[in-house]
């Protein structure tokens, strides 16, 4: 049994542009949902079409936004800071949304060996 004072955390949706469909923000938040985390950038060659808008429609409902980055290698993606600047410039005010970079594999065991070197 889980132990009961365990922050909840099936009160936020992970989208992208994978769900196509469009999204009824309303409704989510009518179901509970409070939070919205989007991916916003790939490498430095992918924008999600669908983030702007559906950032825009989340916010209308009052609820909390977030945005993450999925980065790559240096020979697909560019370096860490090309992708960091593409990223912030891309999902642009920051203010009051969460933000998350997600590492490769490859690239977190190039961290992780830096990190204990």
């Amino acid at each position: 049994m889980p132990p009961t004072d365990m922050p909840r955390t099936d009160k936020i949706v992970d989208i992208s542009h994978h769900q196509e469909r469009p999204i009824d923000f309303g409704k989510l938040k009518d179901a509970g949902i409070i939070a919205v985390i989007h991916k916003a950038t790939q490498g430095t060659h992918f924008k999600d079409p669908l983030y702007t808008q559906r950032r825009k429609d989340a916010e209308k409902h009052d609820m909390l936004w977030g945005a993450y980055h999925f980065s790559e290698d240096e020979s697909d993606g560019g370096s860490g800071s090309q992708q960091a600047k593409f990223f912030l410039d891309f999902i642009g005010n920051v203010e009051g949304i969460f933000y998350r970079w997600i590492m490769r594999p490859t690239i977190i065991g190039t961290a992780q060996k830096l990190i204990t070197t």
